[in-house]
């Protein structure tokens, strides 16, 4: 079993690489949806032949860190992902997170007619759960704040709203 794995390492990694490059070019230029699930599904699957590969060739793959070349690829490679991480407009979050962060800069006044409660409710149920300064016209963000408590359990509180009729 051990030689039949090491034995298609490098063609798995190879194949797979391909597949990982062409579908990765196709999001990049925003064509392909479906190609997402395939992209990061076999990216995923890609670790396993990749880490087989590395077994494989482990001694000459070491030798590479002897030399100034790979430790040049190895600089530039980080350093070109530091832009990604600083611009936070390169990070989409999901719908749900954007929804929940927007209203979280609501009120309970403003929150309280989608919800279909009264304001006065909202307030109550947040200083039961502890959000002692909840008042009608505060945002969430500063109820959480002043409550030394995170959005998430803000979220978690509000969850617990029941609409009139339910």
């Amino acid at each position: 079993m051990k030689d039949l794995l090491l034995r298609y390492a490098t063609p798995l990694t190879t194949g797979l690489f391909i597949i990982s490059l062409i579908s990765g070019v196709f999001l990049f230029v925003k064509i392909g949806g479906p190609l997402k699930g395939i992209h990061e599904w076999l990216s995923m699957l890609l670790i396993a032949p990749f880490v087989l590969h590395l077994w494989r060739n482990w001694r000459p793959f070491m030798a590479y860190f002897k030399r100034t070349p790979m430790i040049i690829a190895i600089v530039i490679s980080v350093a070109l992902t530091v832009p990604f991480f600083l611009d936070s407009s390169s990070r989409t979050l999901p719908p749900y997170v954007q929804f929940s962060r927007t209203m979280l800069k609501g009120t309970p006044a403003e929150l309280a007619p989608v919800l279909d409660v009264p304001a006065a409710e909202i307030v109550a149920l947040l200083i039961a759960a502890g959000y002692a300064g909840a008042a009608e016209g505060k945002s969430f963000e500063v109820i959480a704040s002043e409550a030394a408590k995170d959005n998430n359990a803000m979220i978690a509180t509000l969850a617990g709203v029941k609409p009139a009729g339910n």
